[in-house]
């Protein structure tokens, strides 16, 4: 045993510290302490007792606070006073050689994270004392295969938030209590909503009949899910139901549901069929972003596509957007690397931000000319984007809406737009021919700099500014063809120079 008068800080009868000692190893705290207080011996603190193997707490003792063993590594056993009434939060969070342990007879309730990432924890016998367990006391508690409880199978179905503990982290399926075991039950369920799903090692679930609701979360990040039945029953699907389930193959989805809420399957990534009702019109954020599907038929009814909504779909290939769809929201193809094909309504008019950004593998799309607005980025990295036509009726064109579309060989662009926006078709590296229609009256800075593959450009009457940086830095851009309709850039010497006399485009003969 250490001499605990050297490593252990005692005033008022309350064990305040332990020092970070190699004598620290195996500890009896001295009869007459009353309180252990907050952080005592935590091993994440500089003078936390990190080396402590076992602690032998008196009877004296009534309380011990917040986080008082957190982080004592190697701490494989502790002995509880019988008397012990207070057992706050974190006290043995992070004991990770901890494999047993005995919670005496008057503690009421087990807070929050008291035994979080205990992983070696396996065995624990609770009180017939406990009324209340609280959310995450036991998680990631992966081993706890053995948990008894000192009174009988109806005092522990009193037990307020025993779902924490038979929860997805722990290994243990039932209790072992005075008079028998108590199974965990497989569903949470209140007032016909199933709240939470309470086997997550399982792979196949029927949903029972009756369920009119799945609740938020009810099956989040439960990755050995493999397939789900719903009833008809189900009318809605709450957000984050499946969300993370990274494992789920099938599920089908029933015919009454109106909406594909928040982060419905998102980071479903072996999720490679699914089928959606035509009673659903709203698909909102995330909620089919990072799944397997190849190819996905929406319904035609369905009036809203959220933000997101597909990002991060590595296997997506082709799809087709619903005639009632208005406007593609912000990120909503972002990063389908393997996205191919495209077919937009012909009422769209807005095409959000980033929309299409990081989609490599597409080669062309169809932009209707309904289309007034494309946002910031929507193709940026499209880098086999070969062909492209701008909606006649297009008027805003925000910034880097091409850039690093490295295939992309041509580009008219509409008199409708009055600005070619900064950066919009740089580091195109492909691009031979560009041709400025009558009506646009700005070209920014970057616009179409770098782009050294460039050989005709064509500029209209209405041009009344082009920033010295549009198509080059300090050297001129040489191309084959130069024509241009403007008082203010025309060609002189087979040269195009900037108001401040900078010499921007000039023909490859030109010396």
């Amino acid at each position: 045993m250490a001499n605990e008068k050297k490593v252990l800080t005692i005033k008022n009868n309350i064990l305040e510290k332990c020092a970070n000692s190699k004598n620290a190893v195996d500890i009896e705290i001295p009869d007459g302490v009353t309180e252990i207080a907050r952080d005592a011996f935590a091993g994440k603190c500089a003078s936390g007792c990190a080396s402590l193997l076992s602690v032998v707490v008196p009877d004296s003792v009534k309380a011990i606070r917040r986080g008082a063993f957190a982080y004592c590594m190697s701490l494989q056993k502790v002995t509880l006073p019988k008397e012990l009434e207070i057992l706050e939060s974190y006290v043995f969070e992070n004991c990770r050689a901890l494999e047993e342990i005995v919670i005496p007879e008057g503690i009421s309730t087990i807070e929050y994270d008291t035994f979080k990432f205990c992983l070696k924890l396996k065995k624990i016998t609770l009180p017939k004392s406990l009324k209340v367990i609280q959310e995450g006391a036991f998680s990631e508690c992966q081993l706890l295969s053995e948990i008894n409880f000192a009174g009988s199978k109806e005092d522990w179905e009193k037990v307020e938030g025993k779902e924490y503990l038979l929860n997805s982290d722990v290994k243990a399926s039932s209790v072992k209590c005075q008079d028998g075991e108590a199974e965990d039950p497989e569903f949470l369920i209140e007032n016909n909503v199933l709240v939470k799903f309470m086997r997550p090692n399982q792979k196949q679930v029927v949903i029972p009949d009756g369920i009119t609701e799945i609740g938020e979360s009810a099956f989040q990040g439960f990755k050995n899910l493999e397939t789900v039945e719903i009833p008809e029953c189900v009318k809605k699907i709450g957000r984050f139901a499946f969300d993370g389930c990274s494992s789920l193959k099938k599920i089908n989805l029933p015919s009454g549901i109106k909406s594909l809420e928040y982060s419905l399957f998102n980071k479903c990534e072996s999720l490679k069929e699914l089928i959606i009702p035509e009673s659903v019109t709203v698909i909102k954020q995330l909620s089919l972003a990072r799944c397997g599907f190849k190819e996905i038929k929406l319904p035609d009814n369905l009036k809203e596509l959220d933000y997101e909504v597909f990002s991060g779909n590595e296997n997506l290939k082709s799809i087709e957007i619903p005639k009632a769809i208005t406007e593609l929201k912000a990120r909503l193809f972002e990063h389908c690397n393997a996205l191919e094909t495209v077919r937009l309504p012909e009422k769209i008019t807005v095409i959000g931000d980033c929309s299409f950004a990081g989609c490599l593998k597409l080669k062309s799309i169809n932009i209707p000319d309904s289309v007034e607005k494309i946002g910031n980025e929507a193709f940026i990295y499209c880098r086999k984007l070969q062909n492209i036509t701008l909606p006649k009726n297009l008027t805003s064109m925000k910034y880097q809406v091409f850039r690093f579309c490295e295939s992309l060989e041509s580009i008219e662009i509409p008199g409708t737009l009055e600005s070619v926006d900064g950066s919009n078709f740089s580091y195109c590296g492909a691009l031979k021919k560009i041709i400025v229609n009558e009506g646009v009256k700005k070209i920014d800075k970057f616009a179409f700099n770098p782009c050294p593959a460039l050989e005709s450009v064509k500029l209209p009457s209405t041009i009344e500014y082009i920033d010295p940086a549009a198509f080059c830095d300090s050297e001129p851009q040489h191309v084959k063809e130069l024509e241009s309709l403007s008082e203010v850039y025309p060609v002189k010497n087979g040269k195009i120079r900037s108001k401040s006399n900078k010499v921007m485009l000039t023909l490859e003969a030109i010396k």
